[in-house]
């Protein structure tokens, strides 16, 4: 079952980031524009992130996790095993993919 609680600020300003890094770019982007996307301040920004390049950092986190999940769940779609072993391999891939994905992390550099 989904979960029907309402985003935190720090979701909603993760999500606004997500849409308006994608749709114009790292550089284009504000944190102006982020926290009034989210109906925040800009004061809420810097208190959940450290600075802008933490905000694209969390948002490029947000985009690795949702990628991973979909791909270990069309995995755990294909097999065919009991509900049991499914689970067990859907979180064996999303393990995997994380440990995959903090080995390739670089320092985001401010110049970008």
């Amino acid at each position: 079952m989904l979960s029907t609680a309402p985003l935190t600020n720090r979701d909603r300003l993760v999500a606004q980031a997500r849409r308006l890094f994608a749709e114009n770019g790292y550089a284009a982007v504000s944190v102006d524009e982020v926290a009034a996307a989210a109906g925040l301040t800009k004061g809420a920004v810097y208190y959940q992130f450290k600075d802008k390049t933490d905000l694209f950092r969390a948002a490029c986190d947000a985009v690795m996790l949702a990628a991973n999940a979909s791909t270990a769940m069309a995995h755990c779609q294909r097999m065919r095993a009991p509900a049991p072993a499914r689970a067990r391999s859907f979180i064996a891939n999303l393990k995997i993919e994380k440990w995959t994905w903090l080995q390739m992390q670089q320092p985001v550099q401010s110049a970008c």
